[in-house]
């Protein structure tokens, strides 16, 4: 009895330090602020044109990362993908970038900015150098897609509540710090 009683102690200091109601702000502002450092990250550090040279270095350098070889396994599996393609995987993952600063199908568009990061990274590591410290800013990007981010300070938001007041056909005041999720508080606590 006193084993059921301790897990369920366990259990509840747990959910109460992981899955606290919190308020959604919080998490949307970390979104905006994170996308919007990594789309600026990704234009001065002018990974584009970097992502495009590298397909000049010698093939024997040339040694893909699995994820790398998973996204570009239509080349084979020791081929420097095309030009065209690397440009439409930087053009797609920046689009997503903008479309989840602003909060439009924000996780799936999330997603999509993180495996294009996640992507880009790694094509750029299979030559050979390794280095970590945009880890934990993927891992962060991930975290966000998994959550719910864009409950609020987002497009996505104004669009539900748009519709929710044209369905009443009656406006209703709000106030975005007043909203909490249960889901809120452990991205920011993993971060």
């Amino acid at each position: 009895m006193k084993i059921k009683k301790l897990g369920f102690n366990l259990s509840k200091v747990w959910n109460a330090y992981w899955f606290r109601p919190s308020p959604l702000f919080d998490l949307a502002l970390c979104r905006i602020i994170i996308v919007g450092f990594q789309l600026g990250y990704l234009i001065v550090r002018d990974y584009y044109n970097s992502v495009l040279e590298r397909e000049y270095v010698s093939a024997l350098v040339y040694n893909p990362l699995h994820i790398v070889k998973l996204l570009t396994f239509p080349w084979g599996w020791q081929q420097v993908p095309p030009d065209w393609f690397l440009t439409v995987s930087f053009g797609l993952t920046f689009i997503c970038g903008i479309t989840s600063f602003i909060g439009f199908k924000t996780n799936l568009s999330l997603m999509f900015f993180a495996i294009g990061n996640l992507f880009i990274q790694a094509y750029l590591y299979s030559f050979g150098e390794h280095h970590h410290p945009e880890a934990l800013l993927l891992i962060t990007l991930f975290l966000l897609a998994l959550s719910p981010s864009g409950g609020v300070l987002s497009l996505d938001d104004l669009l539900r509540r748009l519709r929710t007041h044209i369905k009443k056909q009656q406006f209703s005041p709000f106030n975005l710090l007043n909203k909490k999720s249960e889901l809120a508080r452990w991205p920011l606590l993993t971060v």
